[in-house]
């Protein structure tokens, strides 16, 4: 995956073909984490995958976004690869 530098404080710490872990400001939106999600893997083979934030809590029962465990100003977010756009 081609590196491009943290926008707005969203740092993308985990990133795998079909799932990432975000690091992100408490005021981000959901859709702020999915679109530069997609805008950053779109140098990759799968350039028109849409990135998704899974709605309630994850199959753990743990919130999604959960509190960052270094920074209360922050939360970490999963991130899922769904399917192709269009």
């Amino acid at each position: 995956m081609q590196r491009h530098p943290p926008t707005a404080g969203i740092t993308i710490f985990a990133q795998g073909p079909t799932c990432c872990a975000v690091c992100a400001p408490l005021a981000t939106s959901r859709d702020t984490i999915e679109t530069e999600v997609a805008l950053r893997n779109r140098a990759g083979a799968d350039p028109d995958a849409e990135w998704r934030v899974p709605r309630g809590p994850l199959a753990d029962g743990q919130p999604n976004p959960r509190a960052c465990p270094h920074d209360a100003g922050r939360r970490h977010w999963l991130v899922l690869r769904t399917r192709h756009r269009g």
